[in-house]
């Protein structure tokens, strides 16, 4: 019998959870000091739009994992067409994702309360987001399906990447290169269609 090695998968996921816990604090860190208070309210107002769109690639990620190894589990030959209806429905939920909140993010900013310059920050972002929430829906659901599917260490090395980029593109930020409110939400997209190499 296979000695199995828990460490090996629990030290990648520990260390890809705090760099993703890292994320929305150096959000906040290059936001405050580029725009300020009300560039901060504004992607506090705009968060929880970025909540759902990541939802709803964990939640269908997760979901399709749990169907492709339950059917590996039963010895069934179908877990690879799972894998691959898996795929489509991500990228079928990403375009209606990325569809819904084009549509419903200004009511939605109005309705948690964004006003005047915080308003127009928080419609830049959310904009910005909302157009890339395709990519945002199948690069998080595939890291979830890499994940279940005994590629963890993939999956972690993915984040790594994804990491890399954005740091890059804040970096480029700083010195002038992308402009305005909406350089870390296009930080955020960029590397969720970078996060696959």
């Amino acid at each position: 019998m296979k000695k199995f090695n828990l460490l090996k998968y629990i030290l990648p996921a520990t260390l890809s959870a705090v760099m993703i816990g890292s994320y929305s604090n150096v959000d906040g860190l290059f936001i405050g000091n580029a725009l300020g208070d009300d560039g901060l309210a504004a992607v506090n107002i705009a968060w929880p739009i970025v909540v759902f769109i990541t939802s709803v690639g964990a939640g269908l990620g997760i979901g399709g994992s749990i169907a492709v190894n339950r059917t590996r589990g039963n010895g069934d030959t179908a877990a690879e067409r799972k894998k691959l209806n898996a795929l489509l429905l991500l990228v079928a939920a990403g375009i209606l994702t990325t569809a819904l909140c084009s549509a419903l993010y200004i009511p939605v900013l109005k309705f948690l309360g964004a006003t005047g310059e915080v308003f127009e920050y928080a419609e830049n972002y959310s904009l910005v987001i909302s157009l890339g929430a395709a990519f945002q829906v199948v690069g998080i659901g595939l890291i979830m399906l890499l994940r279940g599917d005994l590629f963890g260490g993939r999956a972690d090395r993915s984040r790594s990447v994804r990491r890399a980029y954005r740091e890059k593109i804040r970096a480029l930020r700083r010195v002038g290169r992308l402009r305005g409110g909406s350089g870390n939400s296009r930080g955020a997209v960029a590397r969720h269609v970078l996060q696959k190499g």
